[in-house]
């Protein structure tokens, strides 16, 4: 049977179901933007759910599971991902049935199954990216089990690959999960339902609440309005620059404020952060640069910084090609102090520039919030 078509059958089954359905939804923020909203019924021994993501373009994904009672583990997860702002590309179906040491997992796009096997530890769960529905499936899970770390095993349906974690308790009511190597801090009561989750320390940054019901299709709509307007989360940018018969490249990713006070609480301050979003920022030069009473030779490389309460340290790093999360300080070339102004106006989106001040004399600057950062050179 087709996975799309079993997903009309997903309401009769839950209400037939002995246990009465707990209904909830879940809504993520970036700051005052709206990232997901996911709607979730579930009883003892069944769920589903259907999920809006805007990132990187409006997706919708449909799913239902099966439980075991007593375990509360995954015995099946299926589901239909669509694009409503993209009416030319098909949808695409899913289906995962879990054994005991194993995932078979299915993607189907039209007539076209992939079906693969997948090793994993007993217990093993799916996961979407900023599906919190689903991450309630694990906190759940590991209360059922008990003790203070349960590993759990979670399989990412586009990525088809398994990803080794654990729901560790943190308090009375709270546990973490890791989230691309960051505690992802989720909110939950006795029972492991969760109540609500806080990634303000991890690369996501976001919030979410549990709520009892939302307008999902006025969401979806907002999502795909925004998207018609050319709303980004991230986008990619370069600068470029010619200083003194210097030519000078950088690729970055230019985050957004978001109505948030970035330095100190979106950027942790005495932490090398990636001078952007996504990806390292990648930097070219094409003749020599002095800087700081060092000598940069010309080449390509990734830039790094370090945030403090009076200040910032730039780091060029000899590594590239790298995500954001990857920082190796054994790449480290040289680290350079910053100069820092502080801005009347706060600047919305971040931005490197490159200035001329002289003949041979330039800068690098870092725009956001209400600092401006400048890195001055000279070329050789």
């Amino acid at each position: 049977m087709r996975v799309s078509r079993t997903m009309m059958l997903g309401s009769l089954l839950l209400a037939a179901c002995g246990s009465a359905p707990e209904e909830a939804v879940f809504l993520t923020t970036l700051g005052q933007d709206t990232l997901v909203v996911e709607s979730l019924i579930r009883t003892q021994d069944r769920f589903e759910g259907t999920m809006i993501h805007r990132v990187p373009r409006t997706t919708r994904y449909t799913y239902r599971g099966t439980l075991d009672a007593a375990t509360q583990r995954v015995r099946s997860f299926e589901g239909t991902m669509t694009f409503p702002g993209d009416t030319g590309r098909p949808p695409a179906d899913f289906g995962m049935s879990f054994e005991d040491t194993a995932v078979v997992s299915t993607w189907r796009r039209g007539d076209r199954p992939d079906t693969a096997r997948l090793t994993t530890r007993r217990g093993a769960a799916p996961t979407i990216l900023q599906g919190f529905a689903l991450y309630e499936q694990l906190t759940r899970q590991a209360a059922a089990q008990g003790g203070d770390s349960v590993a759990i095993d979670v399989v990412g349906i586009a990525s088809r690959r398994v990803f080794p974690n654990a729901i560790v308790r943190q308090g009375n009511d709270s546990v973490s999960y890791s989230l691309f190597g960051k505690p992802l801090m989720l909110h939950v009561d006795h029972e492991g339902k969760l109540l609500g989750a806080d990634g303000g320390r991890t690369t996501q940054q976001t919030i979410t609440v549990r709520l009892p019901a939302v307008d999902l299709a006025g969401i979806q709509s907002s999502f795909l309005a925004a998207e018609e307007r050319g709303w980004s989360l991230s986008k990619r940018d370069t600068t470029t620059g010619a200083i003194g018969g210097a030519a000078l490249w950088v690729d970055y990713s230019r985050p957004m404020r978001r109505g948030r006070d970035i330095f100190g609480q979106v950027v942790r301050f005495d932490e090398v952060w990636r001078t952007g979003a996504n990806a390292a920022t990648q930097f070219r030069t094409s003749r020599d640069l002095s800087v700081g009473g060092r000598v940069l030779p010309a080449g390509f490389y990734t830039l790094w910084t370090i945030p403090t309460e009076g200040g910032a340290t730039l780091i060029v790093n000899r590594e590239t090609g790298q995500w954001g999360t990857a920082y190796d300080s054994s790449q480290d070339i040289i680290r350079i102090p910053l100069e820092v102004e502080a801005l009347d106006e706060p600047v919305e989106r971040f931005e490197i520039g490159v200035e001329e001040v002289g003949p041979r004399e330039g800068a690098l600057t870092f725009s956001w919030d209400r600092s401006r950062w400048r890195l001055r050179f000279t070329v050789r």
